[in-house]
């Protein structure tokens, strides 16, 4: 392990707009910040794909053991799957087949593997690691016939999702939701489905019929005619809804809503929901302006992020500056810091900012390239960046090396 102080731009203070076109770091004068490099992921195996096309599939997590927080980093080789773990030595399952999609657990426990399908699109072959037992059980993914959606979802507890066309003539899928144990499932038919989004113990499905809540056992809970202005915010507590006339916040398990926001009016919303001491949703709203200056089109973003108090309706709002290249992205929000990506709309690169509670960035991180990692198969690239939900800690990865930064106030 290589530890080093982060040597960056020191300025006094810097303003998103300044940020959207930063091309290195910057830590705030008011912060020290160092970095640890963990492993360079190309050290440790075979990428997959050829030399024009190579990749690993990644996964980032901070873990709790014994109410202790340690960083995972479990990368998917050519042949093998690797969990890198803080304060542990690296731990190692094989695999035989040629990999095609991949998705990870929020904490990095459970990998899913499936190779390319066969002649009858078929993915017999899929299997499910269990990177803390170290643990391989292969299972169907060819029930009722061929499957045909080529995307898998796995939870912490080990149940999987996937799906199968019913009729190429209309958008139909079937779900078919594994038990934590594999050893039976149920499905279910949507029709037109928008999306699937997931928790560490909950799936949340966006049909035709409107939203529906599943765990490993069956449906939970559905509302219909659910007219959401973007996509939902699931975690394990709470699901956050943006629909037309507000911010419906209900809980994950029983589907009954706890607080309505209708302050907060946008053409774009999405949300980070904080578990804490007292509950706050961290929620950033964006209003996308799309004109034209001659025949050049012209596309600006302006947005504020706001923490809403789930128990006294207290809201409080910060307004940034209009962005004009850059789209902002809510990545995650911990009880003292908000992450932020501004993605170059022309360049396709990235900056990650840390913002501190009153709006203040301290901490920008360039994200040059994501290196051997990368593929529109891979699920569980969830993080480039993440942060620990406990200390001022951010683990990166960057072109292959894994980074992890320690963040000080001073």
């Amino acid at each position: 392990m290589l530890f080093q102080l982060m040597l960056l731009t020191h300025v006094s203070s810097l303003t998103l707009s300044e940020i959207e076109t930063m091309d290195s770091g910057w830590i705030s004068p008011q912060y020290e910040v160092s970095s640890e490099i963990l492993l360079d992921i190309a050290d440790y195996g075979s990428t997959i794909g050829c030399d024009q096309d190579s990749y690993v599939g990644s996964h980032l997590a901070f873990i709790k053991i014994n109410n202790e927080e340690k960083w995972r980093v479990v990368v998917v080789y050519l042949d093998k799957i690797v969990m890198f773990q803080e304060d542990s030595d690296p731990r190692t399952v094989k695999y035989s087949f040629p990999v095609d999609n991949i998705d990870f657990s929020e904490s990095g426990r459970y990998v899913v593997l499936s190779p390319p399908q066969d002649e009858n699109r078929n993915y017999r072959e899929a299997i499910r690691v269990d990177m803390e037992q170290l643990e391989t059980v292969p299972f169907d993914a060819a029930i009722e016939g061929p499957f045909e959606s080529g995307t898998f979802y796995v939870l912490d507890s080990g149940a999987i999702c996937f799906a199968k066309w019913l009729d190429w003539n209309d958008y139909n899928l079937r779900y078919y939701f594994y038990s934590s144990d594999l050893s039976d499932y149920f499905y279910y038919n949507a029709e037109y489905p928008r999306f699937l989004a997931v928790s560490e113990s909950f799936f949340l499905l966006k049909d035709a019929d409107g939203l529906h809540c599943f765990n490993d056992r069956g449906i939970l809970w559905e509302h219909s005619n659910s007219f959401l202005v973007s996509d939902p915010t699931l975690t394990d507590e709470a699901c956050l809804l943006p629909l037309t006339d507000g911010i419906s916040i209900v809980k994950t398990l029983t589907g009954i809503e706890i607080a309505k926001i209708s302050e907060i009016e946008s053409s774009e919303v999405s949300g980070v929901l904080l578990q804490s001491d007292e509950d706050e949703i961290v929620i950033l709203a964006k209003n996308v302006v799309s004109s034209f200056l001659g025949n050049i089109p012209i596309v600006s973003c302006d947005f504020s992020i706001s923490f809403y108090n789930i128990e006294s309706g207290m809201i409080r709002t910060l307004d940034f500056p209009v962005l004009s290249e850059t789209v902002p992205i809510l990545r995650q929000a911990t009880n003292n810091s908000v992450l932020l990506q501004i993605r170059n709309r022309v360049e396709h690169s990235s900056v990650f900012v840390v913002i501190d509670s009153n709006g203040n960035p301290y901490f920008v991180s360039f994200d040059s390239s994501s290196g051997i990692n990368g593929s529109d198969n891979f699920n569980g690239q969830k993080y480039f960046q993440l942060l620990s939900s406990t200390e001022n800690r951010l683990l990166s990865i960057n072109l292959n090396t894994v980074m992890l930064y320690n963040m000080r106030r001073l």
